[in-house]
């Protein structure tokens, strides 16, 4: 997984996190753990990839914007 400091995630095909998030009642804040390599400026994205609230890493936690 990619993630940007935006939150926007960019999974590797078939779309089921994509599904599962945007499921989701919009006051659950959504948290991934990432390894600090997977995190980036920007990504490129697309209109169903969804967005993520909190990106946390073995370095830091990142409130998206």
């Amino acid at each position: 997984m990619q993630f940007p400091h935006s939150g926007i995630r960019l999974g590797k095909g078939g779309g089921f996190y994509d599904r599962l998030l945007s499921k989701l009642e919009t006051q659950v804040k959504k948290i991934v753990l990432v390894f600090d390599n997977e995190i980036f400026e920007e990504i490129p994205h697309e209109p169903h990839d969804q967005k993520v609230d909190f990106i946390v890493s073995e370095k830091r936690v990142l409130p998206t914007v």
